[in-house]
């Protein structure tokens, strides 16, 4: 025979004790007691997890548009360099021509 863990005995032991000392009147109240706590138990659970769902759709938009910001940043950046390199590619090429013409 598998031997029951000590945790599930004792739990075994006070609900035959709990019986024999309770009215099944006085059961069925407390029964009933404890059904109505892990009904509101359960509705309480349900609310936080449509809150943290509404938290984790904040955030996950939020993200988005941070990403969608950081992405217009990098475009500008790069269109800025391109900018850049071509206005030194300019001046370079009026140097040149500069002192070609400086020079003849």
């Amino acid at each position: 025979k598998v031997e029951q863990p000590a945790a599930a005995v004792k739990l075994e032991e006070m609900t035959e004790i709990f019986n024999a000392k309770t009215s099944p009147e006085s059961r069925v109240t407390i029964l009933e007691s404890d059904l109505e706590a892990a009904i509101t138990s359960k509705s309480l659970l349900a609310d936080k997890v449509a809150s943290l769902q509404s938290i984790n759709e904040d955030v996950t938009d939020k993200l988005g548009e941070q990403k969608a910001a950081l992405e217009q940043s990098y475009l500008y950046i790069t269109t800025m360099k391109e900018d850049v390199s071509s206005a030194k590619l300019e001046l370079s090429n009026e140097v040149s021509y500069l002192r070609h013409a400086k020079g003849a």
